[in-house]
């Protein structure tokens, strides 16, 4: 975000429509909670803490979005196949907005008032924030609590988000943090715990929630555990677009690990063990039975006779985030390692691939005589084609430029540019033609555009790779540009090497020639970017560094067959 965009200064920044906005990124994230979180430095703390007195509107408007519209935030917390049974969100939504409420007297307009300061807890007590900055307080977040006020309170302080938080601000990636339990959490995050004279049921949310989903699961899983594991996603926000921009605040959103597995497996797969764990020595297990994922405990507990079955995925982004911004992969890096289980090997195992075999072992070697007799006689009919066709060469080769120069000016009458560029002749030697003294096949086009575009950085990479690997990277380039050029009714020319040729207002005449090929100049840059992005992992790490530079003109071209022994349609 950027002043232009906020009309403001950071930290002094509140987001307009920030329950609208953050409730279709939990819906899509699959996310429980999303908070923006300023960075105030020590110089600015008492300014902010005046800020935030009188700018906390926005938790009125939050919660009467809340009151309005319970089921924007339905798509967040919707897990509830996890425990076999369809759990009502909406419903704990509209106890968190109403029954607690209710409960203390509060409506939307009378939510409680926050810490005027910047603060963290001691003893279980809130005390004023006496450290040094930067201080990171809970600012606008979603879902908005009408319990125990967290904004302001200083999210440095929560033990499992200091290191996630540092990682953000010196390697400017996003990170994905350490897990915590969300059934023991208050509003969706590790807070510490606070005095009961302070909160009241601030639990009561995810702690239902995990009470539903675990006593929905036991008739599954006798042994299934208690307890919903959780990491916030910290992603940065920058003051500016270019290279010198700087952190000013983050995002947090809380997500859940078995939203991870929610409809990722087919529902016929009984029986799977994902155990999921990062080397800051965390590990929780789930087990996935068709749509249902459930929760085993925070420990590795796949079974052991099936060690050696382990498939093993790194938990990742693939390039970057819609953004630009990469998902960090130094710190706590999670990972899924993926086991069978005597429930799945029962489902599956079978002998009737035995029976299948024998059967096929017959066929085989009724085939295998099948194959003999046909190879005698597909030899024998091979003997008489060649010879057929070395005869048959001889005559052409006799025949041959006569042929084709009586079907390509006699019987044709090629008198056009567009007739010769739409006869499937093209191609054939036309020497004869030339000596023969005959008009040449050319035509004036006086309204065209043209485009002559090569690869940057095109020499110094082959030179560096085989010959297969440059060809697969031309081929898979200019076949795209290909497809690109028919939709854009853009005529390829040719290419020569790593230079791309094609025009437009030809052989038909296009009033919008030059707009069709800026259309399609333009598709081509974005096409290289993302291509070289997905053949880096096959043709190096230097494939994304190529790009596409072209050159176009507009004006009067002069198109014609330049005969000779390979004929070719050519642009002067």
């Amino acid at each position: 975000l950027n002043r232009g965009q906020i009309g403001a200064t950071w930290p002094l920044v509140s987001l307009p429509e920030f329950s609208y906005r953050a409730s279709s990124i939990l819906t899509n994230a699959r996310a429980e909670t999303l908070a923006m979180i300023p960075r105030v430095e020590t110089n600015e703390k008492r300014m902010w803490e005046d800020y935030s007195v009188d700018h906390q509107g926005w938790r009125e408007e939050g919660f009467a979005f809340q009151e309005r519209f319970p089921d924007a935030l339905q798509g967040s917390t919707g897990h509830g196949e996890h425990g076999g049974e369809q759990h009502d969100h909406r419903q704990l939504i509209e106890e968190m907005t109403h029954g607690m409420a209710s409960g203390t007297n509060e409506s939307s307009s009378q939510l409680r008032s926050i810490a005027e300061v910047i603060w963290n807890v001691h003893d279980g007590k809130p005390v004023r924030e006496t450290g040094y900055g930067p201080y990171f307080p809970l600012w606008q977040h979603v879902p908005v609590h009408p319990g125990f006020p967290w904004v302001n309170y200083n999210m440095a302080d929560v033990d499992i988000d200091i290191e996630a938080i540092q990682v953000v601000l010196n390697s400017e990636n996003a990170v994905l943090g350490k897990y915590f339990d969300l059934s023991k959490a208050s509003h969706g995050h590790d807070f510490p715990q606070v005095d009961e004279q302070y909160q009241e049921n601030e639990n009561l949310q995810y702690r239902r929630m995990a009470e539903m989903e675990h006593d929905a699961s036991m008739d599954h899983n006798p042994n299934m555990s208690y307890g919903i594991p959780a990491a916030s996603l910290w992603y940065p926000i920058f003051d500016e677009f270019d290279g010198n921009r700087t952190v000013v605040a983050l995002l947090d959103v809380t997500v859940r690990f078995d939203s991870f597995f929610l409809h990722s497996l087919p529902p016929n797969a009984n029986g799977i063990y994902c155990v999921v764990s990062n080397p800051c020595g965390q590990v929780f297990t789930f087990k996935i039975e068709n749509e249902m994922v459930e929760f085993l405990g925070f420990d590795d507990l796949h079974e052991v006779e099936y060690e050696d079955y382990v498939l093993t995925q790194e938990m990742e982004v693939e390039g970057s985030t819609f953004t630009g911004i990469p998902l960090n992969d130094d710190y706590c890096r999670w990972k899924v390692d993926v086991y069978p289980s005597y429930q799945m090997e029962i489902a599956f195992y079978d002998n009737t691939p035995a029976i299948y075999a024998g059967a096929m072992a017959a066929i085989f070697i009724f085939t295998g005589l099948l194959l003999l007799l046909y190879d005698y006689l597909v030899e024998r009919r091979q003997r008489y084609l060649a010879d057929t066709a070395n005869k048959t060469n001889a005559i052409v080769s006799s025949l041959f430029p006569d042929v084709v120069r009586d079907r390509l000016f006699e019987n044709k009458n090629h008198s056009n540019v567009k007739k010769f560029m739409n006869d499937p002749s093209l191609g054939v030697d036309q020497t004869e033609g030339v000596r023969s003294g005959s008009a040449p096949i050319a035509d004036l086009f006086p309204d065209c555009t043209v485009m002559f575009g090569d690869i940057a950085g095109f020499t110094a990479w082959s030179s560096a790779r085989e010959p297969s690997q440059v060809f697969i990277l031309l081929e898979t380039v200019y076949g795209a540009f290909d497809k690109i050029a028919k939709r854009h009714g853009v005529f390829k020319v040719e290419t020569i090497g790593d230079c791309y040729l094609a025009v437009t207002g030809l052989p038909d005449p296009q009033a919008d020639h030059a707009i069709r090929m800026v259309k399609f100049s333009m598709a081509c840059i974005d096409q290289v970017k993302e291509l070289t992005k997905e053949l880096e992992v096959s043709l190096g790490p230097d494939t994304a560094d190529i790009s596409f530079r072209i050159g176009l003109h507009s004006g009067p071209v002069t198109a014609g067959v330049l005969r000779g022994e390979k004929s070719r349609f050519q642009l002067f």
